[in-house]
């Protein structure tokens, strides 16, 4: 699997960390989407978020890939916990 090293040059800096809820952490990364509105259809703001979960090794055990309507500094990591 992929180191917290190799993820960190690759990716950059996280925006935000957390402990996964065992011995490893999560660390997201975000990109902030802006669809501008029409007539049709409001504009709409919301962010891609892709979650690393790595493992007390600092390897990367599970990943995955959310769209939400909160900036990343405002998701409570709890939630994504996996243990």
């Amino acid at each position: 699997g992929t180191t917290k090293q190799q993820l960190i040059m690759v990716w950059g800096p996280p925006v935000k960390t957390a402990s996964d809820g065992a011995a490893g952490e999560i660390l997201v990364y975000s990109k902030k989407i802006y669809i501008s509105g029409s007539k049709y259809m409001e504009a709409q703001t919301y962010w891609d978020n892709r979650y690393f979960y790595l493992n007390s090794s600092g390897k990367v055990y599970h990943w995955s890939i959310k769209q939400e309507q909160v900036p990343p500094q405002q998701i409570n990591l709890n939630v994504y916990r996996r243990y």
